[in-house]
């Protein structure tokens, strides 16, 4: 068993998914106290649930923006944890208590966040700041694969990339609000690197390169648009509005990665030094059992640990059940090849799949 582990951040984060749509909870581990940041009504159970399996305490659910694609549960959290709710002083949303201005400070526990005002995807949008990291919310289109919203406002929004972003330093990390490149994280250095949207310097080459796109990741009808918009801005919507299955544009995206097999990677292991096999789940289920000679970089830990593998020349990445119906193993892959690791595979079937063909794991209790 493998875990050693580099320093991490006073503040920890958790990133949630749902379709194309992240949220967040953040926490300082010594009080335990935790921010919940642009949570979705369908993922409360497992808000609930990660709450109480780490005995936090929410002292504030945040949404970056009044959003069009998912329904917020900002209100859920203020009506079950008695959390208030904050967002932009420009928002339009009635549920607000505490309204964040431009550079203001946030307490969370003995560490401070900061909010970022960053308008231009929407009148009311910010990014919440650390040292280290930024949550950009719909801000920024992590890989350069924008989605289009009614209202946005170009001059806002490369202002806001332009004044805001790119001037943070080029390690910080960067964690979005929506992905339709199926990319876990970036940093600036590498939006800078490699994002076209970050070059840009008018509102007229923004407007064009957006719409000279010959597919363009959309966030569903209008109408289903404005029933989110309505819902979040009511304080205690009681009725959930139904919306097209396809308002979450894309799904996250399981194909086209390189793999592969258990029976191949059974031959590879441990025979060479500059080779790498990272087993992606947390802790508790790492230490039901591991692969031989794999080493536990959590997903949770990743954004703040990817930098150990860059001493390798090839990483295979374990998740529970590798491409099958699972997400994090792909989105793993293509995350750290973006960053720019040269050779990135992940393990067919996973964890489970290593099972399935009859290898014992180490550390496994027999039954």
């Amino acid at each position: 068993m493998n875990d050693s582990r580099s320093t991490q951040p006073a503040i920890h984060l958790r990133q949630f998914r749902s379709g194309c749509c992240w949220s967040y909870v953040l926490w300082d581990r010594a009080p335990g106290a935790c921010i919940v940041v642009d949570p979705c009504v369908e993922l409360m159970s497992d808000y609930r649930a990660f709450i109480a399996e780490r005995g936090l305490k929410v002292v504030m659910a945040v949404d970056t923006q009044l959003h069009p694609d998912r329904l917020s549960a900002t209100h859920l959290f203020h009506a079950e944890y008695g959390a208030p709710i904050a967002m932009s002083e420009a928002t339009s949303s009635q549920r607000v208590h505490h309204k964040l201005k431009d550079g203001e400070e946030i307490e969370l526990g003995s560490s401070k966040l900061q909010a970022l005002g960053t308008p231009g995807i929407a009148p009311d949008g910010i990014s919440i700041a650390s040292s280290s990291w930024v949550l950009t919310g719909h801000l920024l289109p992590v890989g350069g694969r924008a989605s289009v919203y009614s209202g946005t406002d170009f001059p806002e929004l490369v202002r806001s990339w332009n004044e805001v972003l790119v001037k943070l330093p080029d390690a910080t990390l960067i964690f979005p609000g929506r992905d339709s490149g199926d990319l876990l994280f970036s940093t600036v250095g590498t939006e800078k690197a490699k994002n076209r949207y970050l070059r840009l310097r008018s509102p007229e080459e923004l407007r064009s390169l957006i719409f000279d796109q010959p597919e363009i990741p959309r966030l569903g009808s209008a109408a289903d648009q404005e029933a989110c918009l309505a819902f979040n801005r009511e304080v205690a919507p009681q009725v959930i509005p139904l919306l097209d299955p396809a308002t979450d544009a894309s799904a996250p995206n399981t194909n086209s990665i390189p793999s592969i097999s258990v029976a191949k990677l059974v031959k590879k292991l441990g025979k060479a030094s500059t080779e790498a096999l990272i087993d992606i789940r947390e802790p508790d289920d790492f230490a039901t059992g591991w692969i031989s000679s794999s080493l536990n970089i959590p997903l949770s830990e990743l954004p703040f640990r990817y930098q150990e593998l860059k001493r390798f020349n090839r990483v295979y990445v374990a998740s529970l059940s590798g491409s099958r119906g699972d997400w994090r193993g792909p989105a793993t892959v293509r995350t750290l090849a973006y960053l720019g690791l040269p050779d990135v595979i992940a393990v067919e079937g996973g964890v489970r799949g290593w099972i399935q063909f009859g290898y014992p794991l180490e550390g496994a209790k027999s039954r």
